[in-house]
């Protein structure tokens, strides 16, 4: 679904402006500026037709298993929003506590086609109400909200192309802030972590709107 950069470009974006420190040490600083980027801007979207599957017996799905559709090291930060394949109905988005307090038997709860659903931790998705025996399994579409993991060693490509120095920025304010090391730079720190937090607040106003324009064209090829 989404092509890939190889971290090793960033690393070498970084090591124009921090020469020093081995590689090892700025691949961790590049991840972790780009996982604290995805989760501040959700910017890191895609789309899934029938990626889900729900019946009676399993009316849940680990939704990590879906996002390594994607990459191996992909993670799931939230679902954006979950439609019923065969119709492109969408479920509503419902809260686990509201069922607890209004409904305390809602897991026994069953119909033809579940109608809401909620995430849970690690990062399930539940639907509500369960489908019926009768019903058999149910396909559904999610949209996933991702995130690298700090294994990753691919970011994918806009991550570089349209974010790149945005991520660099922040990878070099994490590696000039590591005190008793020879690139250790206070006033350059601050300089680059400006830069980052103008950046990512740039791309939450922007609301990341290539990618969105894309899943959504393919959610509407998916539904014709």
């Amino acid at each position: 679904m989404s092509d890939f950069t190889d971290v090793d470009a960033f690393v070498r974006l970084v090591s124009m402006d921090c020469p020093g420190g081995p590689d090892f040490v700025k691949q961790r600083a590049v991840l972790q500026s780009a996982v604290q980027f995805f989760k501040e801007t959700r910017a890191w979207r895609a789309h899934f037709p029938g990626g889900v599957m729900v019946g009676a017996f399993a009316p849940e799905a680990d939704l990590n298993q879906v996002a390594t559709w994607v990459g191996k090291h992909t993670r799931v930060l939230d679902i954006d929003g979950c439609w019923l394949n065969a119709c492109g109905t969408p479920l509503k988005q419902i809260h686990r506590t509201m069922l607890n307090t209004s409904r305390p038997g809602w897991r026994k709860d069953t119909a033809d086609l579940p109608t809401g659903y909620f995430l849970f931790p690690p990062r399930h998705l539940r639907v509500y109400p369960a489908p019926s025996d009768d019903a058999g399994m149910v396909s559904l579409d999610v949209e996933l909200v991702l995130l690298p993991s700090m294994e990753a060693s691919r970011l994918p490509d806009f991550a570089y192309d349209v974010y790149g120095e945005v991520i660099c920025a922040g990878a070099i304010q994490r590696l000039k802030s590591q005190p008793g090391v020879e690139w250790t730079n206070p006033e350059q720190a601050r300089y680059f972590l400006r830069a980052y937090r103008e950046g990512i607040h740039k791309a939450r106003l922007e609301k990341a709107q290539r990618v969105a324009d894309a899943i959504n064209e393919r959610r509407r090829q998916t539904h014709r």
